[in-house]
């Protein structure tokens, strides 16, 4: 992921993530007046440290008051934890705000995405299957975990990889790596596990489940995933 630093017309923070394990969530900073204009890495804000172990999810939420930023991580495997950063005019905030809920880990793979309006997030995780949670992006905290299951579809299960919210945040759409199951849910409903609704299989070059097709997911700037 990839962010402005707040306060500035001229830098950028780069958020990295490993597949998963020790080397943990990491960032860099660019400042676009070096290196003739092309931009440089600063060798003082390269590779930082934020957590570790992590697992591949990142995201980055607007903070409520429309100018900062909250850089958004998971553990590793075991984990629940929900690790957010706060990001200022000052900088980054190595001092993560911490969120114990939900579901396990599970193998790490998955994304983790932020809904427009910053009030949600949704996390699959390949094995553990996938859940939406609530984000205050005043405190950085994440609360009250729904569990969505895990995708079950063309007769093999989980592979829960790709999340995306609608424009408006009311509806989730989620696919599996290995099934190419394409669902969504209302998250208006009383009862949102229930609105599951299967939409198609995704394209790809695999003849037979389990085998990669889908994966990930992404709302562009035109509204469109």
């Amino acid at each position: 992921v990839v962010i402005p630093k707040p306060g500035s017309t001229t830098n950028y923070y780069i958020i990295t993530v490993p597949e998963n394990g020790a080397v943990g969530m990491r960032y860099s900073e660019v400042d676009m007046t070096l290196n003739g204009g092309n931009g440089e890495v600063l060798p003082t804000n390269k590779n930082t440290l934020l957590f570790a172990p992590s697992s591949e999810k990142v995201t980055v939420v607007k903070h409520a008051n429309g100018v900062y930023y909250w850089i958004i991580g998971r553990g590793n495997s075991t984990s629940k934890m929900y690790y957010s950063f706060l990001v200022d005019c000052n900088g980054v905030n190595t001092n993560a705000i911490q969120s114990n809920v939900g579901l396990t880990n599970g193998e790490n793979w998955g994304y983790l995405v932020g809904s427009p309006d910053g009030t949600k997030l949704a996390s699959a995780s390949s094995g553990s299957g996938i859940e939406i949670t609530d984000f205050n992006p005043t405190t950085g905290v994440v609360s009250n975990p729904i569990n969505l299951g895990t995708l079950s579809y063309g007769g093999h299960t989980g592979g829960n990889y790709g999340v995306a919210f609608s424009p408006n945040s009311n509806v989730l759409y989620a696919t599996s790596i290995t099934n190419w199951a394409l669902v969504q849910w209302d998250l208006t409903a009383a009862n949102i596990p229930s609105t599951e609704t299967f939409i198609g299989y995704a394209a790809g070059n695999g003849a037979s489940r389990p085998s990669y097709r889908g994966g990930a997911l992404q709302l562009a700037s035109d509204g469109k995933i």
